[in-house]
């Protein structure tokens, strides 16, 4: 247990000075060649995936919180960090049932629980939105419907209004 401890301390410890110094590129270089070593290193994945995340390399760095869970089994950092993933992705159902994940895996975590505070005023939003959409969408209808019978009164009286001149038709 210890040996294992002191390795991936060794293997996440030069990522980290490099990130300190503001070398993101050469921490995420690190990262990758400490996983070259050691693939099933968690403290490898977490870290190459939690800089990924920051850089906008979703689907890669999802890859690698699912790879940390599959080898290690379930841990709430890998359920945070797929919600925070997934909101990042607007997929916002999904981003809940991982921070609920989480919360289960650790209640009372503060990040899963602001993230899944903020997505459900999302979703709550989104819902009312889309009624509101609805309530537009029906009342264009209504009022393309009046305009309609509008122009065909207008159309049906020149007619009538034609015919009574005595207008050829």
């Amino acid at each position: 247990m210890r040996a294992s401890l002191a390795l991936a301390l060794i293997l996440v410890q030069a990522p980290e000075q490099a990130l300190e110094q503001g070398d993101v590129d050469g921490a995420i270089a690190l990262y990758e060649e400490a996983l070259d070593r050691q693939p099933d290193e968690r403290a490898a994945l977490w870290g190459l995936g939690r800089l990924l995340y920051h850089t906008g390399e979703l689907e890669r760095s999802s890859r690698l919180f699912q790879r940390a869970e599959e080898l290690h089994g379930p841990h709430y950092y890998n359920a945070l960090m797929l919600g925070a993933i997934r909101e990042v992705e607007l997929r916002y159902e999904d981003a809940l049932q991982e921070y609920r994940r989480c919360l289960s895996l650790e209640p009372g975590q503060r990040g899963a629980e602001e993230g899944r505070e903020r997505v459900v005023g999302i979703l709550r939003d989104l819902e009312r939105f889309r009624g509101a959409d609805r309530r537009v969408a029906r009342d264009l209808c209504f009022a393309a419907a009046g305009w309609a019978a509008l122009l065909l009164a207008a159309f049906w009286g020149a007619g009538r209004l034609r015919d009574a001149k005595g207008a050829p038709p």
